[in-house]
């Protein structure tokens, strides 16, 4: 037996507290005393580990920050920084220190302060007992005996957090309680945008570097703000109060559902956004977000670039080079672009100007009086500071950086014309640059019509071993009969369209092709051939866009009574000009197709009632149940709530007029739920079709028995 004296006994049990301590502290507490610290990987974790504080970086940097996260989702999301524009570079060294005057503050290696919590001595006692505890709701506070004398829901940083967190306004210190995003998904430095309340009023601003206003909520009514109704329908959300009295004004919310995370944050890319997680989710899930395209973002990508929403990219309009590369490649391109050569300005030595097509113009330009393009330019010319110049019925012109510009798509219709002021240096380069460009271009392009001759004439050689004619010597043209052997006389059908069927064949025996045999051959013209022609020898499934070389006249027969119920949107019944919404509309009624796992024209041998589109959008509409809708063989397996926004989706791409359609992209994001579907109204062709139905059993019966001379029997039977 050992025996141990009063001092061991001490010694020992001393060892044991610092022990127990450390272990205490690296198997995460939610609470700290004042004395202690957090170093290295140490944390603090709320009572429930939903939330965990500590030290933390991004990315391959060796810069760390005190955050708090998400304890238990596998992503670790950062909703508050305390050291956004101080990181340490060693956290084992660095010190998150608990002070007995209440105060926290961050020791970095050489043990000096950067940050604090910096609570006054007039508002805390000397002889006070201060506890820190991390909560779960993510509000990180210090206490005394008294309550709450500092937390972090008062210092918010990109997220707005449920549960008792504020946005708004402390009218006795003039305080605005704001959201920064990010400066880059790595960087948790502030970005130059911000979230805000209006002083006052009860909206929310979205600003480019505190002045600038992009968006706005619109006024809060009692139940949700009058841009974003989405709030008032989220099931998730629940308690959104404004507090207005004499102290200030401020906005909170609270989850409706424990087990569901949800976070408002302002994104990097200066859109606000709203995410939730729930029981299942692998990630994070985006169910509304303002602005909806980031290229409505003021300033997103600096000056003088240009956002290219299509491509989801900025880039440097020409003559320009990204000011900080590194932070374009992270995504923040708030910096712009800088000129690669200054401008001469020199007498003798002119400058130039670049067009660049179909885009919105630079925000805030001068108006100049002159009476012409040409004077125009030259004003701009003259100017040592004019950067570019447009002329839209008046003369507009640049000095400094172009703010704001935004490409167009051909469809949009929407562009001006900018030109953009280049240095002669830069001319004379490019030119040398597209010089060399045009000789590989030239050497390549000869190449590839040699290699493009040589697979044609191989091609009229072993095809079938008969002779091919070309149009316009690029397409080949097989005979009836070679098609007729390659499909075994039109044998095997892969499915059937509007003006024509599909049939699979082969060449060689062993190179499978599909033919297209139209119902009219009248229609078989010179056109369709070059439409076929159009396709980079790339092989695609497609049409071709067979209805083009449909008449107007009989398009409007036919679509009447089989397209409009098919794929075909009612523009091309009345005559208006077809537009990319057509392509929406033949999407919906795809999209209804999937739902319910049957062709939308099965109507013709069931009842009316049970034309699919028609059910979908009288359930909706009615507020029933969408489960009856689902593919029966799916046995309900499906996803109520994906189910129910993929008919909501489907109504709204088979509107009637083409206004009321999303454009593709947006169905893109209504499908993934970035944007909230609503409940669409009902189309009001489906209304007409029922009065349609006894002639279309009449075309069902014309086109079934048609023959070589379908166009003149149609035309002749609905003369």
């Amino acid at each position: 037996m050992i025996h141990f004296g009063s001092e061991c006994v001490l010694v020992v049990l001393c060892c044991f507290i610092i022990i127990s301590f450390g272990a205490h502290l690296s198997t995460a507490s939610d609470k700290l005393i004042p004395g202690r610290s957090l170093s290295g990987n140490q944390t603090l974790t709320s009572p429930a580990g939903k939330f965990e504080l500590g030290f933390f970086t991004r990315g391959n940097s060796n810069n760390y920050y005190i955050g708090i996260w998400y304890a238990n989702l596998p992503d670790h999301t950062v909703v508050w920084v305390a050291n956004r524009n101080h990181p340490v570079s060693d956290p084992v060294s660095s010190e998150f220190r608990f002070l007995e005057n209440g105060n926290f503050t961050l020791l970095d290696q050489s043990k000096s302060s950067i940050w604090s919590t910096q609570n006054s001595m007039s508002s805390v006692s000397k002889s006070a007992t201060y506890t820190a505890r991390l909560l779960d709701n993510g509000n990180f506070v210090i206490q005394d005996a008294s309550g709450v004398i500092w937390q972090s829901f008062d210092h918010p940083t990109d997220t707005w957090l449920p549960g008792g967190a504020r946005l708004g306004y402390n009218k006795l210190t003039n305080q605005k309680l704001a959201l920064t995003p990010w400066k880059n998904p790595q960087d948790p430095a502030p970005g130059i945008f911000s979230l805000e309340i209006e002083p006052n009023g009860t909206s929310f601003w979205l600003l480019y570097n505190g002045s600038q206003q992009y968006w706005n909520s619109g006024p809060w009514n009692g139940k949700s703000f009058a841009q974003v109704p989405e709030i008032e329908r989220n099931d998730h959300i629940t308690n959104v109060t404004f507090v207005p009295d004499d102290k200030g004004s401020y906005f909170s919310y609270d989850s409706a559902d424990p087990d569901t995370y949800i976070r408002y944050m302002i994104d990097f890319t200066g859109q606000f956004k709203v995410y939730m997680w729930g029981k299942g989710f692998t990630q994070w899930n985006s169910f509304w977000l303002r602005p909806t395209q980031f290229c409505e973002v003021y300033g997103f990508c600096g000056a003088s670039s240009i956002c290219q929403q299509n491509a989801s990219l900025c880039v440097c309009m020409e003559g320009y080079e990204p000011k900080v590369p590194k932070e374009w490649g992270l995504g923040d391109h708030t910096d712009g672009c800088v000129r690669k050569a200054p401008l001469k300005c020199i007498a003798g030595v002119d400058d130039t100007f670049k067009v660049v097509s179909d885009v919105r113009l630079p925000v805030n330009p001068e108006t100049l009086a002159v009476d012409n393009s040409d004077d125009c330019r030259l004003a701009c010319l003259r100017n040592c500071s004019c950067t570019a110049f447009a002329y839209d019925n008046r003369c507009l012109v640049w000095g400094g950086d172009l703010f704001n510009v935004k490409q167009f798509t051909p469809d949009e219709k929407e562009g001006k014309d900018l030109h953009l002021k280049i240095s002669a240096s830069e001319r004379i380069e490019g030119k040398k640059e597209n010089r060399t460009l045009w000789i590989i271009i030239g050497v390549l392009g000869g190449l590839f019509i040699v290699i493009t001759i040589v697979v044609v004439l191989f091609v009229k050689h072993r095809c079938f071993g008969e002779k091919l004619d070309t149009l316009d010597g690029s397409l080949v043209m097989f005979r009836c009969r070679a098609l007729r052997k390659a499909t075994n006389n039109f044998s095997e059908k892969l499915g059937e369209g509007g003006f024509g069927s599909v049939f699979k064949g082969t060449l060689q025996g062993s190179i499978a092709i599909a033919v297209k045999r139209l119902n009219c051959p009248k229609q078989e013209d010179k056109q369709f051939l070059t439409e076929i022609g159009k396709l980079e020898y790339v092989p695609k499934v497609a049409d071709f866009g067979l209805a083009k070389l449909i008449d107007r006249d009989i398009s409007r027969i036919i679509t009447t009574m089989k397209g409009t119920r098919g794929y075909i949107a009612p523009e091309w019944i009345s005559g208006e000009a077809i537009t990319s919404k057509a392509d929406t509309f033949s999407y919906g009624m795809l999209l209804f197709e999937l739902i319910s796992g049957r062709r939308n024209r099965d109507v013709l041998d069931d009842a009316l009632e049970n034309y699919f589109p028609t059910r979908v959008a009288n359930v909706l509409n009615k507020e029933e149940d969408v489960d009856a809708l689902l593919d029966y063989r799916l046995e309900g397996n499906a996803d109520k709530d994906q189910l129910s926004r993929a008919c909501k989706v489907a109504c709204w791409c088979i509107q009637d007029d083409e206004k009321g359609r999303p454009t593709m992209g947006q169905v893109v994001q209504l499908l993934e739920g970035v944007i909230d579907a609503g409940i669409p109204p009902m189309p009001k062709f489906l209304d007409r079709f029922s009065k349609s139905l006894v002639a279309s059993i009449n075309y069902r019966y014309i086109t079934s028995s048609s023959s070589d001379s379908c166009r003149h029997d149609i035309l002749s039977e609905y003369s």
